[in-house]
């Protein structure tokens, strides 16, 4: 069994679209944690969905790794180039777990957009989720300091992998320090001090490898004195994440990821040694 493509973001309930219009244009790629799709700067000549896992999107130099932000199954990478004169990829993309994809090579995501318009309309809304994100980044970066960052970026977590228990909010998403620190801009060093500070405050603790909120609304009304942006925090549409079964209107289940035979995946990111050691 497979994740059904026709639940994706890009596909789904456009009218008049036949699954096998779809699937005959469409070829499997595995990617292994931590192997790269494709790299800054190469050219880019197709589109994928992803059917399983979860993927970075990134920049980096020799000394730096900044990352942009984050795809999970259902969603799209690679879209800008497809639609723009210049098709060279602006970001790296890799996989941060055992991932499955579907590629749609850039002739047959044109003659799609072509036959069914709303597909198109689909990758604009893609690009201004990640226009908005941006935006919100480089509000953090011009205007915050190393602490008002990982506020931000602990309430924007919470947002996006909240789940409350009578301790707080707890972040459902294993991640190590150094990938929040490649999140805001700040060295791993930077990461540790700032949110040892937070615990000594109480706003942050460790609860099984993943991080606690006990006081959610005070990180909030922190990240909120400090920024104008007041929306965006949802890095994804709510309707891409949260759909799971009836892609096809008739009831028929859709497997989840992790029921692909031959993958042991998750929609969060498998702890690495540095996250067993947030406890």
């Amino acid at each position: 069994m497979e994740t059904d493509f026709m639940n994706a973001f890009l596909f789904s309930d456009i009218p008049n679209l036949q699954r096998a219009t779809v699937r005959k244009k469409l070829t499997s790629k595995r990617l292994l944690r931590g192997q790269i799709l494709f790299h800054q700067g190469s050219v880019g000549d197709a589109v994928y969905v992803i059917q399983a896992g979860s993927l970075e999107i990134f920049v980096e130099n020799s000394e730096r790794k900044f990352v942009l932000g984050h795809q999970f199954a259902g969603e799209v990478v690679g879209e800008l180039e497809m639609i723009h004169s210049d098709a060279r990829r602006t970001a790296s993309v890799g996989a941060m777990e055992n991932s499955l994809l579907w590629q749609l090579k850039r002739e047959d995501l044109e003659t799609l957009m072509t036959e069914y318009p709303l597909i198109l309309r689909r990758i604009a809304a893609t690009l201004a989720e990640r226009l908005q994100q941006a935006d919100r980044k480089l509000s953090y970066f011009a205007f915050m300091d190393a602490r008002l960052r990982v506020v931000n970026l602990l309430v924007d977590l919470a947002a996006n992998f909240g789940v409350s228990s009578p301790s707080g909010t707890v972040v459902d998403w294993l991640v190590t320090k150094q990938h929040l620190a490649d999140m805001v801009g700040l060295n791993r060093e930077s990461m540790s001090r700032a949110l040892s500070d937070l615990q000594r405050e109480g706003l942050l603790t460790w609860q099984n490898r993943h991080l606690c909120l006990p006081d959610l609304r005070r990180l909030e009304v922190l990240a909120e004195t400090a920024t104008q942006v007041s929306k965006g925090r949802l890095w994804h549409t709510p309707s891409v994440l949260d759909r799971s079964e009836d892609a096809t209107g008739d009831g028929t289940h859709v497997p989840l990821p992790q029921e692909i035979p031959g993958l042991s995946l998750s929609r969060r990111c498998r702890p690495d040694e540095d996250a067993q050691r947030n406890k």
